[in-house]
């Protein structure tokens, strides 16, 4: 039996392997979030952050570890479409478009 085998045979190790790359990557499923526009009203540097507000009038943070956008690139005004999660929001991805 080679160690491969002997790992998946040890009693109390029952766990799955992911079922998807965002599992993998700790993500959220596609069900889970949602797709907002939402616009640049303010750029915090000194906290590594820039806040953007939705149509709807909620606010949400993009910083450092936000995936795919420059915080330095952004701008005032800037639209950007961002995958939110639907529970306890957050945002996982932006994209400027705008």
């Amino acid at each position: 039996m080679d160690n491969r085998q002997r790992a998946n045979t040890t009693p109390g190790t029952n766990v799955s392997p992911p079922s998807s790359k965002n599992e993998c990557l700790g993500l959220p499923d596609a069900e889970e979030t949602r797709a907002v526009e939402a616009v640049v009203f303010a750029l915090i540097p000194e906290y590594d952050q820039v806040k953007v507000r939705d149509l709807g009038g909620h606010i949400y943070a993009l910083t450092r570890k936000t995936r795919g956008v420059d915080l330095l690139a952004l701008q005032l005004g800037q639209r950007v479409a961002c995958t939110v999660t639907r529970r306890l929001p957050r945002v996982l991805r932006a994209k400027i478009i705008g």
